[in-house]
């Protein structure tokens, strides 16, 4: 087992191009670069739990929230490419807080005005998943903590008992997809 020792600092700047993270390369407001980073955590757990002696219980947590996490700040990317500024007192509301329904309900009609010909039902889908996360975690702090801090309540109350970690990835990939790809394509003109 490794203890820290006197003098270890751990922000020590790195040089290596695969473990150094270079925090100006990217910008502080590129939300999308955030997204899949926390995206691409969430396979990474997931894919560990599946070859890790431990259980997978212990990595639901963290995956589920690195996924909801990615999800809503995907959704902030694009509220930010999609809407003028500056923003209204609801959009400047949903744009600093967690709700994925309030994030959903602004960016819902960006991407029905944007694609009036497109998938329906993908969009009833996303729709439909997004609604299920919150449902589960409303203030995006109950894929955090097992209770709520205030109350002492139990969080996840609303959750399935068991819950197939290689699905919740594939929904949440799939669901960020179409979030990232509207991204791209609602700041464009049509």
């Amino acid at each position: 087992m490794f203890w820290p020792q006197r003098g270890d600092v751990p922000f020590a700047p790195g040089v290596d191009r695969k473990s150094a993270a270079h925090l100006d390369w990217f910008g502080t407001d590129d939300l999308g670069f955030l997204a899949e980073g926390f995206l691409a955590a969430g396979h990474f757990v997931v894919d560990g739990a599946a070859e890790s002696i431990l259980h997978a219980d212990q990595f639901f947590f963290p995956a589920a929230y690195l996924y909801r996490h990615a999800m809503e700040l995907q959704l902030k990317a694009l509220l930010r490419a999609g809407l003028p500024t500056p923003y209204s007192a609801s959009e400047e509301r949903a744009l600093g807080g967690h709700n994925l329904n309030d994030l959903w309900q602004l960016v819902k009609p960006l991407i029905l005005t944007r694609w009036p010909e497109g998938e329906p039902d993908t969009v009833s889908a996303v729709e439909a998943v997004l609604e299920q996360f919150h449902q589960i975690d409303s203030s995006g702090q109950e894929f955090r903590y097992t209770h709520d801090k205030r109350s002492g309540a139990r969080y996840l109350q609303h959750a399935p008992r068991v819950i197939d970690m290689q699905n919740l990835k594939a929904v949440a990939a799939g669901t960020f997809t179409f979030l990232a790809g509207c991204a791209g394509g609602v700041g464009d003109e049509p």
